[in-house]
């Protein structure tokens, strides 16, 4: 029987509640209820592994984009909140009013550890359960029998693998809110996040430092480079393969300034010729970005309505089907709209212009440039039929994880710092947007660059990040002005569209985000010292 099939003989099996505790109740205190089953007994078999490894992808898939990317693009510069906001992510998006208690940070911070938790369980049992099919196809003779259990253990190592991407996954961005930044000189040193591998719901956690956060990241992804090698990759992976663990490398990479590694991690991908960037064509990029079909994604999850929902984040957008209005929360500034070159196919596909839209409570503005680039696709609208609007936009797409695109970027910005070819992946990329060459060098190269990676990645959660690893200022660009009205930040919420917060303030350690305060009301503040700045 092939992996395939086996997969499939038991797809129809229940799956279980992922690490759901439960208190057992009853006269028959020596029985479990028939509906529930311990933790403890939860990941004992192969089907039960089986079950685990859609739980640990249902979980990843919860864990990308939408509430996940959002934050930091609020935080950034990119974006102008409208005045009538409705305090919406508190604190975000003006700095000022930031403080280690903020819902965000706390929410975040406790659905990576809890997830962490929770992958560490599956790791510990899949081991377990791969010593107790050993022991059977020892004590066996029969050799249909070897055969089924040796696929069964090679499936189990498959999904070690699994839950060991996620887990490096997870620890990553954990690290990269809330950590302090890599620095090799100090990184033995310098606080980073809670490095917990086993599962122990009574540990009294503490912060480990930076650099044994990233060799537990890069012990994982060792890890899972060894056991998914099995799996051939291809454009548009919706399971996680050895290509993703190199696009992850190369993320972790550039991070860490490791310029010569993120450069030759990105361009073996690159070289591959798996993800060919797009024609340059306006069909090509709807396809991608409203179809979600792309030879560019190198990882791209699967959702299935309406048990397995994406993140979504509609505050970009935020349409009235009953009003026939459009109030978003965050407007696209005018800044951003203008690094937009002409013909750059991107922008008839990320953003949109908006005939109605409404700020306060009584003001209506024409022709407003909005973002739509998670609009949703229509595949999975829920309101296709609209008198008004047709399709309803719900935000449902695909969670894209990794793209090639990204690698270009990646592989212009260390070839620009390692002194490697960074024109060539530059312009690649360009090309394929429909722009011309760059022929610049120097400190315009590096801009050319950088301002190619906001085109490229607006709203994709990276641009905070970007800034703080360029140490440039978070700086809020011009906000857009309307023909009618006068300007769009009379109508935006007072003083956020003047945000300029320089590198070496006290404000600026703020895009470090905080430990959370009640953690450390829970643990001590001896055991979860906060970050600077807080």
């Amino acid at each position: 029987m092939n992996k395939t099939s086996r997969l499939r003989k038991t797809a129809a099996r229940v799956l279980l509640l992922l690490l759901a505790g439960v208190v057992v109740t009853g006269c028959d205190l020596n029985r479990y209820p028939t509906s529930v089953i311990p933790l403890e007994k939860s990941l004992e078999s192969y089907e039960d592994a089986v079950a685990y490894n859609r739980g640990v992808m249902a979980q990843f898939r919860n864990r990308i984009g939408g509430t996940f990317a959002a934050p930091q693009e609020i935080m950034a510069d990119c974006f102008n909140a409208q005045a009538d906001w409705g305090n919406s992510a508190p604190g975000l998006h003006g700095w000022l009013e930031l403080n280690a208690s903020a819902g965000t940070f706390a929410s975040c911070y406790q659905m990576y550890y809890s997830t962490l938790k929770n992958v560490n369980f599956t790791i510990e049992n899949y081991n377990k359960v791969k010593e107790t099919l050993k022991e059977k196809y020892d004590k066996t003779d029969d050799e249909d029998e070897k055969a089924e259990l040796k696929g069964q253990m090679d499936d189990i190592d498959l999904f070690i693998g699994t839950a060991c991407f996620a887990r490096a996954y997870y620890y990553y961005n954990f690290l990269l809110r809330f950590g302090i930044p890599y620095d090799a000189a100090t990184a033995g040193t310098d606080l980073g996040v809670p490095l917990v591998t086993t599962y122990d719901v009574s540990s009294r956690v503490t912060r480990n430092t930076v650099q044994e956060c990233y060799d537990q990241i890069f012990k994982d992804l060792e890890l899972a480079e060894k056991e998914l090698v099995v799996r051939k990759p291809h454009a548009e992976n919706s399971e996680f393969t050895v290509d993703a663990v190199k696009a992850l490398k190369a993320r972790v990479y550039l991070e860490r300034k490791e310029y010569d590694k993120a450069y030759a991690t990105a361009m073996e991908l690159i070289q591959s010729g798996t993800y060919p960037l797009v024609e340059p064509t306006k069909e090509a990029f709807e396809d991608m970005w409203v179809h979600d079909t792309s030879s560019e994604e190198i990882l791209i999850l699967e959702i299935s309505l309406p048990d397995e929902k994406p993140n979504t984040w509609g505050s970009y957008y935020g349409l009235s089907r009953t009003e026939h209005y459009h109030s978003p929360t965050y407007f696209p500034t005018q800044g951003l709209l203008d690094k937009y070159e002409e013909g750059d196919l991107r922008y008839g596909v990320y953003f949109y212009l908006a005939p109605d839209v409404k700020v306060f409570d009584t003001h209506f503005l024409n022709e407003m440039v909005l973002l739509q680039k998670f609009k949703g696709n229509p595949e999975y609208a829920t309101i296709k039929d609209d008198p008004t609007y047709g399709r309803v936009p719900n935000g449902y797409h695909k969670p894209r994880v990794f793209r090639i695109a990204e690698q270009y970027l990646i592989a212009a910005e260390a070839g620009f710092y390692a002194g490697k070819d960074a024109l060539k992946p530059l312009n690649a990329l360009r090309a394929s947007r429909g722009l011309k060459p760059v022929t610049t060098s120097g400190d315009a190269l590096l801009r050319d660059i950088q301002d190619e990676r906001l085109r490229e990645l607006v709203g994709e959660g990276f641009r905070l990040w970007d800034l703080r690893r360029w140490n440039l200022p978070v700086k809020r660009m011009a906000p857009q002005e309307m023909k009618e009205a006068g300007a769009l930040k009379d109508y935006l919420a007072d003083g956020y569209f003047t945000l300029d917060v320089e590198p070496g303030t006290e404000l600026y350690k703020k895009i470090v985000w905080a430990i959370p305060q009640h953690e450390i009301n829970v643990y001590g503040e001896e055991n979860l010292k906060q970050n600077p700045g807080w």
